[in-house]
């Protein structure tokens, strides 16, 4: 999606720069930009959606954790971090996305629980995760959306406890 959204960005890119001869050109190429860019703004994924992403692998992230599939944990612990990035690729100059630097300590100590596969630090960096989540929404006026540790796990099917 995110290749996408960049190919038509460049794309209108070069049918601006290739236009320069006459005026008329010009105006047809800025109106072609401007085309193109609602058509990006179209189809990219609302702030909202990719928070969504970041939920179901917030309540991912507690069930492999919890039982102690460290490798699951890390790839969820990364996957949030990637929809972090998606939004402020996305969503450079929203007031919401420059407080999402608050998570990176956060996601700093849960890597270290992870990597140090002890689950009490884990339970006590994910809830650290969950309360900054919420520190952030009631800083942005979305203190209606509360966000707890699951009870149950987001996909019935995904094995998240490891056999040995």
């Amino acid at each position: 999606m995110l290749s996408l959204l960049l190919c038509l960005n460049f794309s209108a890119m070069a049918i601006y720069s290739c236009s320069e001869s006459e005026k008329d050109s010009d105006e047809a190429s800025v109106a072609q930009v401007k085309k193109l860019q609602k058509e990006i703004d179209h189809i990219k994924p609302g702030f909202g959606d990719v928070m969504l992403g970041i939920q179901t692998h917030h309540a991912k992230l507690w069930f492999a954790g919890v039982n102690k599939n460290w490798e699951l944990s890390d790839f969820e612990m990364h996957e949030i971090e990637e929809n972090v990035e998606q939004i402020k690729e996305l969503y450079p100059k929203d007031k919401r996305t420059a407080d999402l630097s608050m998570l990176e300590p956060v996601l700093d100590s849960l890597d270290a629980a992870i990597k140090a596969k002890q689950v009490e630090k884990f339970k006590k960096s994910f809830t650290l995760l969950t309360n900054t989540c919420n520190e952030c929404h009631q800083k942005n006026g979305y203190e209606f959306n509360v966000i707890t540790i699951p009870k149950q796990p987001p996909v019935p099917n995904q094995k998240f406890k490891v056999e040995n």
